[in-house]
């Protein structure tokens, strides 16, 4: 990923952080071109408060969406309702490796899109 994308992921992952954001569910090509440098036919990822971004993709585009981000974790999806399921268990799962004192903790799950 560009150094420039990396300092945009940086800076919302310290706002969110501010604000006890459990992460941002980017879903639009603006936002996806923002962060990522690129557009899909399909844009989705989730960028946690704390830790690395996780993309959001049709089975299709894994394997083009690995090598153009280097990153390994993917949540790879059939159908919609599928991507449905699985977002939403990634935030639970997120919930649950919040570092301690995290300001939205106890608060419930906050998250942005």
């Amino acid at each position: 990923m560009m150094e420039n994308n990396q300092k945009r992921i940086r800076k919302a992952q310290e706002l969110m952080q501010q604000q006890g954001m459990l992460g941002l569910m980017i879903m639009n090509h603006d936002d996806y071109q923002y962060f990522f440098g690129e557009t899909r036919i399909q844009p989705r990822a989730i960028i946690p408060a704390v830790g690395k971004p996780i993309f959001i993709c049709f089975k299709a585009e894994e394997q083009e969406i690995r090598q153009a981000f280097g990153v390994e974790e993917i949540k790879v999806f059939i159908h919609v309702g599928e991507q449905m399921i699985d977002v939403k268990n990634t935030f639970s799962n997120l919930m649950g490796d919040l570092p301690s004192g995290f300001i939205g903790a106890g608060s419930g799950p906050k998250v942005g899109m």
